[in-house]
């Protein structure tokens, strides 16, 4: 019984410290400042597999001019998602770097920013094909 009391007692000193704090219980430690930086968005929808057939059947029953319109309006909603991990990954760069004068990246890291780059580039094209 007076260990559930300590416990009890554990868990308000936490509550209490947690609330006079501002929920950062880092302590001056380097991490994210914020209580929210991973949180998900509730409009943000989990990366779906896309597979031609699986795409072509949600549109079947559409004009040629609607299901075109679909598939547009999917690669807005996956450049929106895109975009938002692109603005979570440069947050999270801006807290880790604190007072740090610079992070170095992994190798592996420029090698991903390499191809990441190549690719947009490459969708770049293929946006100016569908135009025109």
């Amino acid at each position: 019984m007076q260990s559930n009391k300590l416990v009890e007692l554990i868990k308000q000193c936490f509550q209490e410290m947690l609330e006079e704090e501002g929920g950062n219980t880092t302590g001056a430690v380097g991490g994210y400042l914020t209580k929210f930086a991973f949180k998900k968005s509730p409009k943000m929808k989990p990366l779906e597999e896309s597979r031609y057939s699986q795409f072509k059947n949600k549109a079947k029953t559409r004009s040629p001019k609607e299901q075109l319109h679909i598939g547009i309006k999917e690669i807005q909603i996956k450049l929106d998602e895109i975009n938002r991990l692109v603005d979570f990954a440069t947050r999270m760069k801006t807290e880790l770097k604190g007072d740090a004068v610079e992070i170095e990246f992994l190798k592996r890291t420029h090698n991903s920013l390499f191809k990441i780059n190549e690719k947009i580039v490459q969708m770049n094209d293929k946006i100016k094909g569908l135009t025109t």
